[in-house]
């Protein structure tokens, strides 16, 4: 028992050093991403808006700092020579596991608990966030200021109405269609814009428009263009309608009613496997990740670590591209591109530990 909350000690430390050293790195990096996104908002908005984007990181970030931290705390314990001091004492190796799998299982709850209940109304409350940014900017325009550029749409003019700071003059602006989805640009004398509830409405004054991809134009005295907010800050579907932004007891009981639509069904389902899968994920990086330490005992820390992330990235990228295609796609069950990964995932990790226990 003392050997086993000596190696918890061990690894908690490490899990702790990671996130610290994640954070270190990755937080200059999320706050110039956040002030880019939202370059218009106050201070207030942007402290508001940043914990709201560590949280969307969390279950990526949490796994990865995990595994650094087994592959660190079990290699050591190999080039320290301990792990062989403990098969000599007759302790079977796995039996040290135990404190990666106590770990391991109490991340797995959280990661659960947040991409199942939690994720869904911070995604809801970071989305309203962006409009709420959108608006404000809209409604209070800073003096002199005559470019706005929200994700596809873009707007810049030569100059505004000093009574009516709403009111551009040669104005060009840049917008999705909503039939052909190609980008259109408009060139106008004189526009004025504002904000109608979850609407950005622009009226054009004069102009012309042209299609980039056709070359069409058009000559019009008046136009009024309506561009949701959601679109405009967001992108995809609507919040209340995407399986991302519902809750696992709120997919649960829509799949219980019955849903018609078969790609939805599909996505519903992936969701739902997908959350679950996340939350294993701890399980299959101890796994991997002790052996790797033990395995690389003989060579340096930082060469361990490189592997180890190199592990971390390959399981994302295979799982967010290739699992998520499979399991979207309507082909297969949606179960199988969810754990298609982890599976793959924890036959490698059974290989390499009894490669590392033959050593």
């Amino acid at each position: 028992m003392k050997l086993q909350l000596y190696i918890l000690r061990q690894l908690s430390f490490a899990l702790l050093l990671a996130v610290s050293g994640i954070l270190f790195v990755a937080l200059p990096g999320i706050a110039v991403s956040t002030v880019q996104r939202m370059p218009f908002a106050d201070t207030h908005l942007l402290l508001r808006y940043l914990p709201l984007v560590l949280k969307t990181l969390a279950p990526y970030a949490l796994p990865i700092c995990f595994l650094l931290a087994v592959v660190s705390t079990y290699g050591r314990l190999a080039a320290d020579r301990e792990w062989t001091a403990i098969q000599m004492a007759g302790i079977h190796p796995w039996k040290m596991l135990l404190p990666g799998l106590v770990i391991a299982l109490s991340l797995g709850g959280l990661t659960y608990w947040m991409v199942s209940t939690d994720l869904p109304n911070t995604k809801r409350e970071q989305k309203q966030l962006l409009k709420d940014v959108a608006t404000l900017s809209l409604k209070s325009l800073k003096p002199g200021r005559t470019t706005l550029q929200f994700r596809d749409f873009y707007l810049r003019a030569r100059s505004r109405d000093p009574q009516n700071q709403n009111i551009l003059y040669d104005v060009h602006i840049r917008k999705p269609d909503e039939e052909s989805g190609e980008n259109i640009d408009v060139f106008a004398d004189k526009v004025y814009i504002s904000t109608e509830g979850e609407w950005l409405v622009v009226r054009v004054y004069g102009g012309r428009t042209a299609s980039i991809k056709h070359g069409a134009q058009a000559f019009l005295d008046y136009a009024e263009y309506s561009l949701s907010l959601e679109q405009l800050v967001g992108g995809g579907g609507a919040v209340g309608n995407h399986p991302a932004y519902l809750t696992s007891k709120d997919i649960q009981a829509e799949l219980k009613q019955g849903v018609d639509d078969r790609q939805r069904d599909t996505l519903l389902r992936f969701e739902l496997q997908y959350r679950m899968a996340m939350a294993s994920i701890y399980l299959v990086f101890l796994g991997i990740g002790a052996p790797t330490g033990v395995i690389l005992r003989k060579g340096t820390q930082l060469g361990a670590l490189a592997v180890a992330i190199g592990f971390g990235l390959l399981y994302y990228v295979l799982s967010v591209e290739l699992g998520r295609d499979i399991g979207r796609s309507g082909k297969v069950e949606p179960w199988v591109g969810a754990w298609f990964v982890p599976i793959v995932g924890s036959i490698s990790a059974w290989i390499m530990m009894q490669r590392s226990l033959k050593r």
